[in-house]
């Protein structure tokens, strides 16, 4: 919205290219013996060629069996997502597990800026910066390594995306089904992520997908968890539910 036309040409060109890189990570992952490679992987192996198959911490190189069979090196959220609330690809990286404890809930400046090894790291990124058709990692992503704070109103216009993303969509449902109240065939209405994430670790669904009993976005089947939630919050439903439990406990 509000794009223009030359800007929606440029996106789709991106978006093109982008689904490019995911048929080749499929190609490469299953010829190196991952059957099935799963979204996990291939948006990791995408990581990898784009930081030159080094890790942008410690400087390490990055074997494909050091990544993909024997856990070394992990996705990293380069702003903490809890901060930023941004969990796209732009805000991830890869990193050794070490460097990546030692890093914590923090922005790199913050956990290294103090540090010997920070202009190592920033002139580490400027080599890994794509240029041409090579691959590489955006100069946006280079500077948000760098950066010294996240934007006082960052997470904010996340949310507000979120919120007007929501609006728009149940606009749209209510010209297939128009609200007529608590009588009509369907109710149309959203419901809050805060919501969604008590009743998801109050009905214990967290550990369907994680033993740790926290949501993990590294399984896209948590789409589907949160969707049982929603589907579960009808008054009908949570009803049966509480009739359930209380039926339980007793």
């Amino acid at each position: 919205v509000g794009m223009s036309k030359r800007d929606r040409e440029d996106l789709s060109k991106a978006m093109r290219a982008q689904e490019g890189k995911r048929k080749k990570a499929r190609a490469n992952l299953e010829e190196n013996g991952i059957a099935e490679p799963s979204r996990a992987d291939i948006e990791k192996w995408m990581l990898w060629k784009e930081c030159g198959e080094t890790d942008p911490y410690s400087g390490d190189r990055i074997g494909f069996d050091a990544l993909f069979r024997r856990g070394e090196f992990e996705v990293e959220h380069i702003w903490p997502r809890a901060s930023s609330m941004d969990d796209s690809f732009r805000n991830k990286t890869l990193c050794r597990k070490d460097w990546n404890a030692r890093k914590g809930k923090r922005i790199p400046f913050d956990a290294f800026g103090a540090t010997d090894d920070w202009a190592v790291l920033s002139a580490r990124l400027a080599d890994m910066q794509a240029r041409g058709r090579a691959d590489g990692m955006s100069l946006g992503k280079i500077k948000r390594f760098l950066s010294d704070a996240i934007p006082e109103d960052f997470a904010s216009r996340q949310l507000n995306d979120t919120g007007y993303a929501a609006r728009q969509i149940i606009a749209q449902l209510h010209r297939l089904w128009p609200d007529l109240g608590s009588q009509g065939p369907v109710h149309v209405q959203a419901v809050s992520g805060r919501v969604t994430a008590h009743l998801r670790r109050y009905w214990g669904l967290n550990n369907a997908l994680a033993e740790d009993g926290e949501k993990t976005r590294a399984d896209h089947r948590h789409h589907a968890v949160d969707a049982l939630v929603v589907a579960c919050t009808h008054p009908g439903v949570t009803n049966m539910l509480s009739r359930y439990w209380q039926a339980k406990d007793d």
